[in-house]
């Protein structure tokens, strides 16, 4: 495994994902779609490792299963949780509250999303609206800029950064702001 040219990905999901996702479920409780979401990433960190020849590890098994469960239990420790929002969904009911109506968004196809979501759905995405129309306008530049696909390294000299790290920790911080208001709104409802 230490030679990168020799790596075999497809090979290590076959022999390992039946495993690892049935470890997970068995032994942490967790859904099939969390397993498989935490396996995938866990190999993605292995194939980083591979590409940067500093994986090391003997048993290949053993280590994408602990990787997989830090990954699982760090999303279910963590101080923000990653709050679910269907974005097909979510573009529907914010059309539909602002009166936007895109000739290319089949009329039909809205009725169904917006009669499949649920309140919940509705308050969440009303909760993560509020929050971001309450951020500073440098973070909805960041994040509007980033929606919009540009590469974040792009846009330290276009929004006036010192550093490409400023700019990084500055978004950071948009995004942990969002998140605890997102929170916070969500919670004030209930």
């Amino acid at each position: 495994m230490d030679n990168k040219e020799n790596f075999d990905l497809n090979g290590v999901f076959n022999e390992h994902y039946q495993y690892c996702v049935n470890w997970l479920m068995a032994h942490l409780k967790c859904q099939k779609q969390d397993a498989e979401d935490c396996f995938m990433d866990a190999l993605v960190k292995l194939q980083m490792q591979v590409k940067n020849n500093t994986f090391k590890q003997i048993n290949l098994r053993g280590w994408l299963v602990t990787v997989a469960k830090n990954i699982y239990l760090s999303t279910k420790t963590s101080k923000y949780k990653i709050i679910p929002i269907d974005v097909d969904k979510a573009e529907a009911y914010l059309s539909e509250q602002k009166g936007i109506y895109d000739a290319s968004f089949n009329p039909l196809l809205k009725t169904e999303i917006l009669n499949e979501l649920k309140t919940d759905e509705k308050n969440r995405i009303a909760a993560y609206q509020k929050a971001y129309s309450n951020l500073g306008a440098a973070c909805k530049k960041i994040l509007d800029r980033l929606k919009e696909g540009v590469k974040l390294k792009n846009l330290t000299e276009e929004l006036g950064y010192a550093s490409y790290n400023s700019l990084k920790t500055t978004k950071a911080r948009c995004l942990k702001n969002l998140k605890k208001h997102t929170l916070n709104l969500m919670n004030n409802k209930n």
